[in-house]
């Protein structure tokens, strides 16, 4: 996790729209829900449901999701609407509902 909105980078050190150099990288939709899905693998539901929540709370108000975010002010950063955070988020979901204990 990085930066005052939380959220996965990719890895430290990636410098791809690198917005502030302070932090190791920007937070990205796909990273931040594979650690939800990681979450679920394990079972612990609540921190996998926090994340999907994160994703959620980062859609614009057409509900597109962007690549990745700035890491402080939560602006979209690169590629919006990006495919592949619409399907991993689809992805988290589905599985979350498949749940039984949540």
């Amino acid at each position: 996790m990085t930066g005052p909105i939380s959220g996965v980078i990719r890895y430290p050190g990636d410098r791809y729209f690198q917005m502030k150099q302070q932090y190791p990288g920007n937070p990205w939709v796909i990273c931040t829900l594979w650690l939800a899905l990681y979450f679920m693998s394990v079972d612990d539901n609540k921190r996998a449901k926090e994340l999907i929540d994160w994703a959620m709370a980062r859609k614009l108000p057409s509900g597109a999701l962007s690549e990745q975010f700035d890491p402080e002010t939560g602006e979209d950063i690169s590629v919006v609407p990006l495919v592949w955070s619409h399907a991993e988020f689809i992805n988290a979901v589905l599985n979350f509902a498949k749940l039984k204990d949540i």
